[in-house]
């Protein structure tokens, strides 16, 4: 049985800081030379030369940006070798992220989350939408395609988490491989990718998040309009909160991952991802892909939007995140400047541009508030 190391030790002895000149100047020398800064000297890393290693390895990211953090697990995963193993963890600030075959429209409160100024991604794996905040802990296990397994390492988190001694709440797998307190609420949702002869489990874990702010940044009322779509829906669920603290969960994972993979020829390598360390350019080419519109809201499958008011139905046509088709049920004036710019331009499909062109103020404010709370 191998000894399992402790996280933050092991953090600190790989990131110690060796000072220059220390053995040879004292406090008052680097004072006098005016060398008082070297003390927090530390060269610069790069991603680059531990993403190609074939040793097992754990990523943990310090940055909180999560256009950043996504990123950086993109690259991790194209950048690993065959036949390896790897874990990364990030936290990233308030945050919603989609399935990359989700609609933002049908699955997203837009207008709670344009006044709360809250970044809206889209990842490259399937799934559900999940809020991140800075009280939830995510993380990606990596390996060769032929050991793909959906369940596996969420066991791997069960089993560790379940023995920790603080624990609150024991944990299991459902049926769709989510795991749930064993009197059903959800604490962490999963999605997967699978390409170039690899696969990725990434997940979320719920330690201390604002529920409430989850809740209604992904709640619609029937004011903001019907979706019909071909896309993936999200599977409403019931969550909760694990109430652990994020190192105590890190560490477990980390633990269960050492246990697994580790062996004396080997050994498991952390990696501490900060503020220090160079990224490399792929890293900020898929950082401005994952903000941008064409991808954020481009992605998305055609659909419709169907909005009724007293005697009014409106239905706009959405093809590529554009309004491509304006059908209304009687004939308005309100909306002629509407249908005859979107039949000769494309349009995107915010409530602002649209409200733009809707002549009559109350109705043009009421489309933009239920688009997405833009006017």
């Amino acid at each position: 049985m191998k000894q399992l190391i402790k996280l933050s030790p092991w953090l600190k002895r790989l990131y110690s800081i060796q000072v220059p000149f220390q053995d040879d100047l004292g406090a008052m020398d680097l004072d006098d030379l005016n060398l008082g800064d070297f003390k927090y000297y530390k060269e610069s890393e790069s991603l680059t030369q531990y993403t190609s290693l074939k040793q097992p390895i754990i990523f943990i990211s310090k940055l909180n940006n999560p256009f950043t953090n996504l990123a950086i697990e993109d690259y991790i995963y194209n950048a690993m070798p065959l036949s390896h193993n790897r874990l990364m963890f990030y936290i990233n600030s308030p945050c919603v992220v989609i399935g990359k075959n989700q609609n933002p429209w049908q699955e997203v409160n837009l207008r709670v989350l344009n006044d709360l100024k809250i970044p809206l991604l889209r990842r490259f794996s399937g799934g559900g939408t999940v809020v991140h905040d800075l009280g939830n802990v995510n993380y990606s296990y990596m390996t060769e395609k032929s050991k793909f397994n959906r369940f596996k390492f969420n066991q791997l988190i069960i089993k560790n988490v379940n023995s920790l001694p603080n624990n609150k709440f024991e944990i299991q797998l459902n049926e769709r491989g989510d795991i749930v307190t064993t009197d059903g609420f959800k604490v962490s949702g999963s999605a997967f990718k699978l390409s170039k002869g690899k696969s990725y489990h990434h997940g979320t874990f719920l330690l201390n998040s604002k529920l409430n702010v989850l809740r209604n940044l992904l709640s619609r009322d029937d004011e903001m309009g019907v979706v019909h779509s071909k896309s993936i829906d999200s599977v409403k669920s019931k969550v909760q909160n694990m109430e652990l603290q994020t190192e105590e969960f890190i560490e477990s994972v980390c633990n269960g991952f050492i246990d697994e993979f580790e062996t004396d020829d080997d050994r498991v390598r952390v990696v501490e991802i900060d503020n220090d360390m160079i990224l490399p350019n792929e890293v900020y080419t898929t950082v401005e892909k994952l903000k941008s519109w064409d991808w954020i809201f481009g992605h998305t499958t055609k659909f419709s939007h169907t909005f009724t008011k007293d005697d009014l139905e409106l239905v706009f046509h959405v093809d590529k995140g554009l309004l491509k088709q304006v059908d209304v049920n009687k004939t308005e004036d309100d909306f002629k400047y509407l249908i005859e710019y979107v039949n000769n331009h494309d349009l995107k499909y915010t409530g602002s541009n649209v409200a733009g062109y809707v002549t009559n103020d109350e109705v043009s404010d009421w489309i933009g508030s239920c688009i997405d709370g833009t006017i």
